[in-house]
């Protein structure tokens, strides 16, 4: 599912073909390996690169709905994929993917169909948008209904469009799409050296030439009533404000979940992925997360030098639920082959003596996931990773585990009393104070 600027051109059909925006994630040997599934991409409902949109034409007046288009929302956005998919004869899907608005509809495909989708992999969402993100989105709209040539949405006619506007909004949308990080990164060095660029904005500064380049390139491939329409399809998507709202909602889902955030996302923040998880966990759902250290911002899940982290994630969730992960080979050892610098495990053998068949198992702590791993070939009902570390959260998505990225410190309130029979703390350290 693509993003409010996305279209159906996810990725390239042959070699001369242009790349499509997800380019990096879809294709052969690549994270959703195209040799391996069959990947659909639909333009959503509303927008403007296919599926009827405000630019598409009436039937009952021979012109485009323009302002008449009615307000859509995701829901409706992801009723129009399942006929889609009804039309294909599909009757399962094996994973709803996407980031962003990408990421609402994945998630509403699960509630909303929940018999035929086997699992949901969001990147960088939310259940809803935070109230700060929400007032980026008015002020975008409220730049395009000012522009003079917006006219109440009737500008179809018109040789001027209200491309100011629309390229105002743009801008504006970009900033929330990078963090101060990616920003110092781009522009520090020549903050007052401003590549030349064909635009009447503002270009006094790098950034302002970079923003001037984005918001003109938009205008050539986007329409202001799409914008409009997605944006505040966007606004009123809300699976509640509340931990008990948000279980209501995905009570009824039935698949396998994966969330992936990304720590300098200030549009869609960390703590908002955390908030789906806790819902998922008092629910007993099958969910696992992951949150990836990057200075990118929120467009880390679209570029190319942070896709070896989240790809390497998505590919092993896919992986797993097609049933396809490879099993991995133990590293354990002897006490005489041991020492203080040898990495195999020792407690492998003893612990799992004192886990039962059915057992439901939470490790804390439980890095790559060796542990949980080993467990596996007891038929516990349940296995569950909590680890800190990023990169440790990562390599334990490769054995096919059900893994938390969390602090055990604070990261434990978020499951039940008698949620599982037995918790595991083995070579875990959370911290030395004073030393």
């Amino acid at each position: 599912c693509h993003a409010i600027s996305g279209d159906s051109h996810v990725a390239k059909h042959s070699k001369d073909d242009l790349p499509g925006w997800w380019d990096i994630m879809v294709g052969s040997r690549k994270p959703i390996d195209t040799d391996q599934y069959f990947v659909i991409c639909p333009n959503v409902l509303g927008g403007c690169k296919g599926s009827t949109g405000p630019n598409s034409l009436n039937p009952k007046t021979g012109k485009p709905y323009g302002p008449e288009f009615p307000q859509i929302t995701v829901h409706d956005m992801v009723a129009a994929q399942n006929l889609l998919i009804e039309h294909l004869g599909i009757d399962s899907l094996l994973c709803i993917t996407g980031g962003s608005m990408g990421g609402f509809q994945s998630i509403q495909w699960a509630k909303q169909f929940p018999e035929k989708v086997k699992s949901v992999a969001g990147m960088a969402t939310s259940a809803r948008l935070t109230n700060q993100a929400l007032a980026f989105d008015i002020v975008g709209r409220n730049a395009i209904k000012k522009d003079p040539r917006f006219k109440l949405g009737n500008y179809y006619d018109s040789n001027e469009k209200p491309e100011d506007g629309l390229a105002i909004a743009r801008m504006l949308a970009h900033i929330t799409y990078l963090s101060k990080e990616s920003m110092k990164e781009k522009f520090d060095q020549k903050r007052f050296e401003p590549k030349e660029i064909p635009s009447e904005f503002e270009k006094q500064f790098s950034v302002g030439s970079y923003l001037a380049y984005q918001g003109t390139k938009f205008v050539d491939r986007f329409d202001a009533n799409s914008y409009i329409t997605l944006s505040t399809a966007i606004d009123y998507f809300d699976l509640g404000k509340n931990i008990e709202e948000l279980k209501n909602n995905l009570e009824k889902t039935n698949c396998e979940w994966l969330f992936v955030s990304f720590s300098s996302d200030w549009l869609y923040p960390p703590f908002q992925s955390e908030e789906l998880v806790d819902a998922l966990v008092e629910l007993d759902k099958p969910v696992s997360y992951c949150c990836i250290d990057s200075e990118a911002g929120h467009d880390a899940f679209l570029l190319e030098n942070e896709v070896g982290q989240y790809g390497s994630i998505a590919s092993s969730f896919l992986k797993k639920i097609s049933g396809s992960l490879e099993e991995q080979k133990t590293k354990k050892s002897t006490l005489t082959s041991t020492n203080i610098f040898f990495d195999n495990r020792l407690d492998l053998n003893f612990i799992s003596g004192l886990v039962s068949k059915g057992d439901r198992v939470l490790d804390l702590g439980c890095e790559d996931g060796t542990l949980l791993r080993e467990l596996r070939k007891k038929s516990c009902s349940k296995l569950l990773g909590i680890e800190i570390d990023p990169k440790k959260v990562i390599d334990s998505f490769e054995t096919g585990i059900e893994i938390i990225n969390s602090d055990i410190n604070i990261g434990l309130n978020r499951f039940n009393n008698d949620q599982f029979d037995v918790t595991i703390l083995s070579q875990t350290l959370q911290s030395i104070k004073n030393v």
